[in-house]
């Protein structure tokens, strides 16, 4: 089987490390390197960082409506390639296909539930009595990082970032 190389996804473009540092990823039932991966740096994460930071205003300015669709076209490709995901996941993990593919169809069930919510969430008035107007609004703040653990990777990234995205933030993102 031949051996994948893994880029860093940054600004809409898959792109080497700056150094151009990679890492063996080893299918740890077998003990085979299965991926090449780039090896980020601070200059990765700065970089990652200010094509979030480049792209909140658009992604701000979605209307709801339009984030969810994002979101659930992602959850249906996730959905569509569940058996690709969940073989690749297999063998990063170590654990079951099957484990592997439930974890690939719970993760499109977060950005589904969260596509869902894009549109739900509002700010709340609060009754303080005569002479006062008391309220909450809910609004994107920005940047959003997500560091997220070897064993459920998808699930962190559909349990954190999804959320992240349908209230109109964006996100980088880590693996361990």
């Amino acid at each position: 089987m031949s051996v994948l190389q893994l880029s860093h996804f940054i600004g809409n473009t898959w792109v080497a490390s700056s150094s151009g540092a990679q890492f063996e990823v080893y299918d740890p039932s077998t003990e085979e390197v299965i991926a090449l991966a780039a090896r980020g740096d601070a200059q990765d994460v700065s970089q990652a960082v200010e094509a979030a930071r480049a792209a909140f205003p658009a992604w701000r300015d979605a209307r709801p409506r339009e984030r969810a669709a994002l979101l659930f076209a992602l959850a249906r490709a996730l959905r569509e390639r569940a058996d690709d995901f969940a073989h690749w996941e297999a063998r990063d993990s170590g654990k079951p296909l099957a484990r592997a593919r439930r974890e690939v169809l719970s993760t499109a069930r977060y950005f589904e539930f969260y596509a869902g919510a894009a549109d739900k969430f509002y700010g709340d008035t609060i009754p303080l009595g005569a002479d006062y107007v008391d309220f909450t609004l809910r609004e994107p703040l920005g940047v959003t990082a997500h560091i997220v653990p070897w064993n459920f990777p998808l699930n962190m990234i559909g349990r954190s970032v999804a959320p992240a995205l349908a209230m109109g933030n964006t996100a980088v993102v880590k693996p361990a």
